[in-house]
């Protein structure tokens, strides 16, 4: 599996940050909601968005 674009993560991160929910997110980027969880609480833990 390759890695996310930092483009498409901050994409996925700016839309929740809009009020978008983790499910209405994961739908509207194809991905998990484990994924987009997983994001959050690692830009949340460290500030990072890099894989």
């Amino acid at each position: 599996m390759e890695a996310m674009s930092p483009t498409k993560r901050a994409a996925e991160l700016a839309a929740c940050d809009a009020g978008m929910g983790t499910l209405a997110v994961s739908i509207k980027h194809q991905v998990s909601t484990a994924w987009v969880r997983g994001l959050k609480q690692r830009r949340r833990k460290t500030g990072e968005i890099t894989p």
